[in-house]
């Protein structure tokens, strides 16, 4: 039986959807193909998404791929009816919509390359969060694999304190609705805190803007939904590995800049000499990670531990150059900005050849390129010796997340 706390907030108030580049097939199987999972190319995929709302997401992957099949459920009958009603307006035979309750839904057994929840799992009871682990399970193809996010702790312990408090804020009686009554207790914390330099105030201060940053979008839902159930990375890998699931990896890949952990302390974990799983939630520790969108396949299929493949992918990033191609030459100090941070600060300095080459050409295009014709680029700007290298710069660049990866098939 659906939870009907949660049927009737999003009954009563409208989720924005939207379209969320980091499930797609191509960002997915870049995963699997990384950890050596011989994945089904994202071309001709068949992919499920449970709990797609109106449908943006999917129906952004199905225009995108037209010889792929792909199905959406939802238990908002509204929402499917929109869904349904936009990939009529678009001509999208590819995509069709189910409404179902995932408690009860089970899918064709073995039917899907690509199983999707996205902004789901933290959302819904157990039982929802159970029933999202075996439709996984059932329904996964031959080396298909699955995305699964959800809100981590230790990054949500601090803000579950700050949530409690805008629930009990929005719950008083008062003018406006509850968003609005919550947005304003953040608007009075943003401004009682704005003399303090504490360290302590310094962190509410950021955690008060990121929630501000919500509001008028998925705040009501995210920050004031009836269920906001967050959980430690290792404690997920129990309940899918209860599920006969294994983790893959995450997308996008690691998700770690040099912004948030440096070279050296990244060098000093993994000479820890951990096991992969307690690695990771190690990290969660370091960065107060608060959210994961872990990918899964069944344990059957998960290959053994190896070097990252790139084969078939191309690659990307979001630091740019501050300079030009000049400062390629050995010795030469390279500074690499992210445009994407306040004041586009510098998160990487290099003097290493392949390295800057790498980033430059890749901070320059303006789409992914191959992991072979990047190479073939890169050896017209590097000297000789440096060339022998350029593989295991290529994998430590995508390893440590500062170059993205993606399967364009």
């Amino acid at each position: 039986m659906r939870d009907q706390r949660v049927f009737e907030a999003y009954e009563s108030e409208r989720y924005s959807g939207g379209v969320h580049p980091r499930t797609a097939p191509g960002r997915v199987g870049a995963v699997a193909k990384l950890a050596g999972l011989a994945a089904a190319a994202p071309s001709g995929a068949r992919v499920l998404e449970l709990g797609c709302l109106r449908g943006d997401n999917l129906l952004a992957m199905a225009a995108g791929q037209a010889a792929a099949e792909f199905v959406g459920v939802d238990f908002l009958p509204a929402e499917i009816d929109r869904a349904r009603a936009s990939a009529s307006a678009a001509g999208l035979a590819n995509v069709g919509f189910v409404c179902a309750d995932l408690l009860t839904f089970t899918p064709p057994a073995e039917s899907f390359d690509y199983i999707i929840c996205h902004g789901v799992f933290s959302w819904v009871g157990d039982d929802v969060k159970e029933a999202v682990l075996r439709i996984c399970r059932q329904g996964l193809a031959d080396r298909g694999v699955a995305l699964v996010s959800y809100n981590t702790h230790p990054g949500w312990l601090h803000r579950q304190g700050l949530r409690q408090l805008l629930l009990a804020a929005s719950a008083r009686r008062g003018g406006g609705t509850r968003t609005e009554r919550a947005a304003t207790v953040l608007e009075v914390l943003r401004g009682a805190l704005a003399s303090r330099s504490d360290a302590a105030s310094g962190f509410l201060r950021q955690e008060v803007e990121g929630m501000l940053g919500k509001v008028g979008g998925i705040f009501g839902h995210d920050e004031l939904g009836p269920v906001n159930d967050p959980c430690y990375f290792l404690q997920f890998i129990d309940w899918a590995t209860e599920y006969e699931l294994a983790y893959v990896g995450e997308s996008p890949w690691i998700g770690l800049t040099p912004s948030t952990l440096s070279q050296d302390a990244w060098q000093s974990l993994e000479a820890a000499g951990l096991g992969r799983l307690e690695r990771e939630q190690l990290l969660d520790f370091l960065i107060n990670r608060l959210f994961r969108a872990s990918v899964l396949c069944r344990a059957a299929d998960l290959p053994p531990p190896g070097p990252l493949r790139l084969d078939d992918l191309s690659l990307e990033t979001v630091l740019r150059p501050d300079g030009d191609q000049a400062r390629l030459v050995p010795d030469v100090e390279l500074q690499f900005r992210d445009p994407g941070l306040p004041a586009a600060p510098v998160v990487l300095a290099t003097r290493d050849a392949p390295t800057k080459a790498v980033l430059w050409l890749l901070g320059r295009a303006s789409q992914p390129v191959a992991v072979a014709d990047l190479s073939s680029q890169v050896r017209q700007l590097i000297p000789a010796e440096s060339i022998a290298r350029l593989e295991g710069v290529l994998t430590e660049l995508v390893g440590r997340g500062i170059v993205g990866a993606i399967w364009q098939a």
